[in-house]
């Protein structure tokens, strides 16, 4: 089975939100490949947003993504990839298979642009942290960013717990590693959970 293919679209098919906020300005100029936007402040700017109290659901979006890639389907892929970063911006999920979906459309703007978005996003959670212990924890401004970055681990993960210590809160997980061997893992939520907690409610 091969790809399918259409012509490539301009990028420009992402939705840039223009709420006068800090999150809409740094999604505004990380479209705009501007090198010295800085992720981590965009990924956190996310839990303030407007955008994100309007909501949206991206859950239907995202098995479409994924039903598109399973049905080798690139256009179609990108196109559910872009409804989601319409949403979600910090989605590196969406951001990953959308640089994938550009690769196999030909597309070599999107595709750098993506690769450019994608690991700006996932450098500055992981640059200089291994995740092993507290101290070097993976600070995380959703749930979604912890199961991508194990993902991208090629990390199992399992049994999960709230710890709290020296007034920081993480997520720590049993996981199991690409050969099967048992590991730990910390992500450290303490900006996150404050604003999970209304939605668990």
């Amino acid at each position: 089975m091969t790809w399918s293919a259409v012509r490539a679209e301009p990028r420009t098919a992402i939705g840039i939100p223009t709420d006068n906020d800090d999150y809409s300005r740094l999604v505004a100029r990380a479209e705009a490949d501007d090198q010295s936007v800085d992720f981590r402040t965009l990924r956190f700017a996310w839990l303030d947003s407007a955008a994100r109290l309007r909501g949206g659901s991206i859950d239907q979006l995202n098995r479409e993504m994924i039903q598109a890639a399973h049905d080798r389907n690139a256009a179609a892929v990108r196109d559910a990839a872009q409804k989601i970063l319409s949403i979600d911006y910090t989605d590196m999920a969406a951001h990953k298979f959308r640089r994938q979906a550009c690769h196999i459309l030909g597309d070599a703007v999107c595709e750098a642009h993506e690769h450019f978005v994608e690991f700006g996003l996932l450098s500055s959670i992981t640059r200089g942290k291994d995740g092993q212990s507290m101290a070097t924890a993976w600070e995380v401004a959703s749930t979604r960013e912890e199961y991508f970055i194990m993902s991208m681990a090629g990390l199992k993960p399992g049994t999960q717990y709230l710890v709290n210590a020296n007034h920081r809160d993480y997520d720590k997980f049993d996981v199991a590693d690409e050969t099967g061997a048992p590991r730990v893992v910390f992500f450290d939520i303490t900006m996150l959970l404050p604003k999970e907690i209304p939605r668990l409610k």
